[in-house]
């Protein structure tokens, strides 16, 4: 129920980004104080998302979670049939976001739904293949047609880098068991730990 409630977010999120795409950003724009719309921005959309980054993390995760789901051996035919609509969807989306985290987030997400969804046998080392050659094809028809731009200036370089540590310093807590300087599970001394802070 929660992998299909996100999937369902997600299927509504990709339709308003492309609605805002084709309408405008501001015409779908329900805030009536002008100090919080939405300005304009290299004519993208948002979405359900207030920056295009976090709508593209977002859409990253849910395009690697239906792949996994198209190409787990359970899945009925009828339920893939329907994600593979929703993922050509995301994907069209991750297209025209024009995001650092397409390239930064989701090879190493496909990688990991690859992994964790193929065996070891003919049949799907020549559809890890056919995936990966599909996904590099269009990294590089993303990275020509629409990345372009960005890459002419320090911006992709620069967003890159942002994406590079956003996802060091997600990882960190698996690896040393912080967080909020006090350990998972240790919710009791979180109190403890911010009122040293406020002190120091």
């Amino acid at each position: 129920a929660l992998l299909s409630a996100f999937l369902a977010g997600a299927a509504a999120s990709a339709i308003l980004f492309l609605a805002q795409i084709i309408v405008g950003a501001e015409a779908l724009d329900f805030r009536n104080n002008p100090a919080f719309r939405l300005p304009p921005h290299y004519g993208r959309g948002f979405a359900l998302f207030p920056e295009v980054s976090t709508f593209a993390a977002h859409a990253t995760i849910a395009f690697a979670a239906g792949l996994a789901l198209v190409l787990h051996r359970e899945t009925t035919p009828q339920r893939r049939r329907r994600i593979v609509l929703l993922i050509s969807l995301l994907a069209a989306c991750l297209v025209l976001s024009r995001s650092t985290t397409v390239l930064v987030c989701l090879p190493p997400l496909v990688a990991l739904a690859l992994a964790r969804t193929t065996r070891a046998s003919a049949n799907t080392l020549i559809l890890a293949a056919a995936v990966v050659l599909c996904f590099a094809a269009s990294l590089i028809v993303f990275l020509q047609s629409f990345y372009i731009e960005r890459l002419e200036t320090n911006a992709a370089t620069r967003s890159a880098s942002m994406r590079l540590a956003s996802i060091l310093g997600g990882l960190t807590p698996l690896a040393s068991g912080e967080v909020f300087g006090v350990g998972i599970g240790r919710n009791e001394a979180i109190g403890l730990r911010a009122h040293e802070i406020a002190r120091s």
